[in-house]
């Protein structure tokens, strides 16, 4: 399984170091990764409630193969769209989660990667791979 991500495109500004250089910005490349984020999140609705069973605990490809997903390679969204930042500690077994639609992860990949130019170059990355 392969997901590639390049968000090179959120980190584009630059401010000078203490010796001169010109270095990338981090914190407005964050800061311009999390509003992204929040904007997309809130556009996301559940199309199920998955109940976390005891064994996949701590597996969110697991969760993902038997959710409303099917594919194990959406393991990320899983934790993602929970708001979850651990995939080892973030699904707790006997709590019920949230699953999105397939439909809505693909239009938020496209949204994404064709925003570059709508919207000052703030986007996901150029790949995305669920593979």
């Amino acid at each position: 399984m392969t997901n590639k991500v390049n968000y090179d495109s959120y980190f584009q500004e630059t401010t000078t170091d203490n010796n001169g250089v010109a270095v990338c910005d981090i914190n407005a490349g964050l800061n311009n990764l999390y509003a992204f984020f929040n904007d997309e999140y809130t556009s996301f609705f559940p199309v199920q409630k998955y109940f976390i069973p005891e064994h996949e605990e701590g597996y969110p490809d697991l969760v993902a193969a038997q959710s409303a997903y099917g594919n194990q390679a959406y393991w990320w969204w899983v934790l993602f769209l929970n708001r979850q930042d651990d995939a080892f500690e973030g699904l707790k077994a006997n709590w019920v989660y949230s699953i999105n639609g397939t439909s809505q992860v693909g239009s938020f990949i496209q949204k994404s990667t064709t925003s570059s130019e709508a919207s000052g170059d703030k986007r996901v990355g150029t790949i995305i791979e669920l593979n």
